[in-house]
C-alpha cells in the first residue's frame, strides 16, 4: 500500500499520467502549429522537396523521385500512410479531399503527434536512466527536452528531424528493456527517415552488448581506465559470442545492412551528392560541445561549476605541475589543429541568409582570422564540463567514448553546418548526464521557452525579400 502510494505523489496532487502530459504537449505544439498554419502555410526550404514527393506517394506514384532529396523514403512514406488515415477519419464527419489530407498542413501536422510520442519515449528513457529521481522529475525533464530550440522548432515543419528523433530514442529504450527485435524495427525506421541514424543504431546496438558484458552500475568501474574497460568488454565479447549473436543478431543487422548499401551505393547520400559530399569537417563536434554546454547554461555554465573547474585546474597545476603544463597544451594543440584542418564554408553556409549559422559564421567565426581559434578554451572547457555531467550519470565511461566516437562519425563527414543535426547527441547527452537540480531545469524550460518564442516570432512576423521577390524567413 505505501508503495502505491508513493508512485501516485502527494496527498491531494493527482496521479501522474503520462497520457495526458504527452495530450498537453500535442495540444500545445498543435496551438503553435496553428500559427504556422495561418502566417506561414506555404511549404518552405526544404518542404518544397519533402511535399510534393509525398503528395505524389498520396496518389500512388511510388516510382518517381525527385533527384535532390539526399534520404531515404520514411519521412514520405510516414506521411503518405498519415494522409490515409486523416482520409479514413474524415469520414465520420466531413470527407477531406487528397489535396487536403495530403497539403502542407496537414502534413506538418504529424511532427506534432510525433512530439507527443517523443516527449512520452524521452520521459520513459529518464525513470529507465534515473530511477530514483521520480516521475515528476522524468516528466519535467522530457518537458524541456521537448522545448530544445532545435528540437522544438522543427516540430512545426515537414523535416525528418521529429520523427527521426523519436525513433532513435526509442530503439535505445526498446533495447534497455531487453526488446533488441523491437529495437531493430525501431532502429531500422530511423535510417529510412535518415541515414546518419545508423551509427546511433551502432550505438544501441553496442550498448547493448556492454550492459551485457559489464552491467548496469558504472560504480564497478570506479578507477579502471577506458583502455582496460574496452579490453575486458571485448575480451568477455568473444568469450560470450554465441549468446550475444542469439540475443542481438536482429539489432546487428541494421548497421551491418546500412554498411552494405554505402558499398553498393558509393556513398550515404542518395541524390544531390555534389552538395552533400563528405568532408573531414573536424570542428564540427567542437561546435556541438558549445551548442550542448551553452544549451544547458544553468548546469555547465553556472558559478559552482565554473569555481570546480578552477580549483580542478589549480589542483592539478599544483599536484603535477609538468604534466599539467604538457596536457594543456595538447589539448590547445589538438584544438588549434582541428580548426585550422577542419573549419570549412560549405556553398550554402555562406550564400543563404535565412539560417542563424548564416551569421554565426559571418560574425563570430569568420569575423578575424583569430576569432576562431580565440574560442578553443570555450570548447575545452565544454568538453571537460560535458565529461563531468556523464561521468556522474547512469552508464560507464567506455559508453560515453563509445558516444563521442559516434558523434564524430555523424558530424564530421557533414560539409555543412546545421544547428538541428546536433539534437540527438545534445539529447544522449542530457539524457546520461548526472540529473540537474529542479530549479536548474525550470531555468533550462525559460531560457528554451524564451528562445523558441523569439526565433518562431522571428520566422512567422519578421518575413523578408530576397532579391529575387521571394519571401525569406530566418530559420534554424
Amino acid at each position: 500500500m505505501q508503495k502505491q502510494k508513493s508512485q501516485q505523489g502527494p496527498p491531494g496532487r493527482p496521479p501522474d499520467d503520462p497520457l495526458l502530459d504527452a495530450l498537453a504537449v500535442v495540444f500545445g505544439c498543435a496551438a503553435v502549429a496553428f500559427l504556422f498554419h495561418r502566417y506561414a502555410p506555404a511549404a518552405y526550404m526544404d518542404e518544397p522537396f519533402h511535399v510534393p514527393q509525398t503528395q505524389r506517394y498520396c496518389r500512388g506514384d511510388f516510382m518517381h523521385w525527385d533527384p535532390k532529396i539526399t534520404t531515404f523514403p520514411g519521412l514520405y512514406v510516414a506521411g503518405a500512410a498519415y494522409s490515409r488515415a486523416l482520409r479514413a477519419l474524415s469520414l465520420i464527419w466531413r470527407p477531406l479531399p487528397l489535396s487536403a489530407a495530403c497539403g502542407t498542413t496537414a502534413l506538418r501536422s504529424l511532427n506534432v503527434l510525433l512530439a507527443g510520442a517523443c516527449f512520452l519515449v524521452t520521459r520513459a528513457l529518464c525513470l529507465r536512466l534515473h530511477p530514483r529521481q521520480g516521475r515528476n522529475y522524468a516528466t519535467l525533464s522530457a518537458a524541456v527536452l521537448t522545448l530544445l530550440p532545435t528540437h522544438f522548432f522543427f516540430v512545426f515543419l515537414y523535416y525528418t528531424d521529429v520523427g527521426s528523433l523519436m525513433l532513435v530514442l526509442a530503439a535505445y529504450l526498446a533495447s534497455l528493456h531487453d526488446r533488441p527485435h523491437l529495437a531493430a524495427l525501431l532502429a531500422a525506421g530511423a535510417v529510412a527517415f535518415r541515414q546518419t541514424n545508423a551509427v546511433w543504431a551502432a550505438l544501441v546496438l553496442g550498448s547493448a552488448v556492454l550492459r551485457r558484458v559489464m552491467g548496469e552500475d558504472p560504480r564497478r568501474w570506479a578507477g579502471a581506465s577506458v583502455e582496460a574497460q574496452l579490453k575486458y568488454s571485448l575480451r568477455a565479447a568473444w568469450q560470450r559470442k554465441r549468446e550475444l549473436a542469439a540475443e542481438l543478431w536482429s539489432l546487428a543487422l541494421v548497421p551491418a545492412g546500412f554498411a552494405g548499401f554505402m558499398a553498393v551505393n558509393g556513398g550515404v547520400v542518395v541524390g544531390d551528392r555534389a552538395h552533400h559530399s563528405p568532408a573531414a569537417h573536424w570542428a564540427q563536434p567542437l561546435y556541438l560541445l558549445l551548442f550542448a554546454a551553452a544549451a544547458f547554461a544553468p548546469v555547465h555554465l553556472h558559478p559552482r561549476r565554473l569555481l570546480q573547474a578552477a580549483r580542478a585546474m589549480k589542483s592539478a597545476a599544483r599536484a603535477q605541475p609538468g604534466r599539467f603544463t604538457r596536457m594543456t597544451a595538447v589539448a590547445l594543440v589538438l584544438v588549434a589543429y582541428a580548426i585550422h584542418l577542419g573549419t570549412l564554408a560549405h556553398p550554402f553556409l555562406l550564400a543563404d541568409n535565412r539560417h542563424y549559422t548564416f551569421y554565426i559564421w559571418k560574425d563570430v567565426i569568420n569575423a578575424h582570422p583569430a576569432a576562431r581559434y580565440a574560442m578553443a578554451p570555450a570548447y575545452i572547457y565544454s568538453a571537460w564540463s560535458l565529461r563531468e555531467a556523464l561521468a556522474g550519470g547512469p552508464r560507464h565511461a567506455l559508453w560515453a567514448a563509445g558516444l563521442a566516437a559516434c558523434t564524430a562519425a555523424v558530424l564530421v563527414p557533414s560539409p555543412l553546418v546545421e544547428l538541428r543535426y546536433f539534437t540527438v547527441p545534445a539529447v544522449l547527452v542530457a539524457l546520461h548526464s548526472c540529473p540537474p537540480s529542479r530549479a536548474q531545469l525550470l531555468l533550462t524550460a525559460a531560457a528554451f521557452a524564451a528562445v523558441n518564442v523569439a526565433t518562431i516570432a522571428l520566422f512567422l512576423f519578421r518575413p523578408f525579400r530576397w532579391p529575387d521577390g521571394s519571401v525569406a524567413r530566418l530559420m534554424w
